[in-house]
């Protein structure tokens, strides 16, 4: 069980109030306020939804009023992690758990529209879309592999927002 922070996600990160989440806060909202322009929109509709729909299904969740609560919020935690990385002035990421890579192309989003830097990010599987592959790739790199593995690739690129995803049992990351 994770707690609740202002933001309204789960993370087990602890927030202390500061200038930037106040402008953060100011500026968007918590995750249930925030608007999602179409070009982090698009990103979730061609490569998390089918994902989160083939769950919700998996799960035997029917309800539509419960399955649109849960995509509703989940669909604006990329667009919402790339604004806190906003106002902190975040240049180069290193996440780890890109799978099909929804929050791997939202961060490089993010880099070609307002940091001009990279994100760097592994997986053992080698998933992603390889449309997004190639519309990202000054803003990317991949490695197929462990964050070891990456941690060797990123040499002497300064990583200003490190970012986690990996399994979800407990103990794994």
């Amino acid at each position: 069980q994770f707690n609740r922070n202002f933001a309204g996600m789960n993370l087990e990160y602890v927030f202390q109030k500061d200038e930037k989440l106040t402008k953060l806060f100011n500026d968007y909202g918590d995750i249930k306020d925030i608007t999602v322009p179409e070009s982090y929109q698009k990103l979730w509709d061609e490569i998390n939804l089918p994902i989160q729909l083939k769950k919700l299904d998996q799960n035997g969740i029917n309800s539509n009023k419960k399955r649109n609560g849960i995509l509703e919020g989940l669909r604006k935690r990329a667009y919402y992690l790339t604004r806190i990385a906003s106002v902190y002035g975040v240049k180069n990421i290193a996440e780890v758990g890109t799978a099909e890579g929804w929050q791997y192309f939202s961060f490089a989003q993010y880099c070609k529209e307002e940091s001009k830097g990279r994100v760097f990010s592994c997986d053992p599987r080698d998933v992603r879309s390889d449309k997004h592959k190639e519309d990202y790739k000054l803003f990317t790199h991949f490695t197929n592999g462990t964050s070891k593995e990456m941690s060797n690739d990123i040499n002497e690129a300064k990583i200003d927002l490190f970012y986690i995803d990996g399994l979800h049992d407990k103990g794994t990351v």
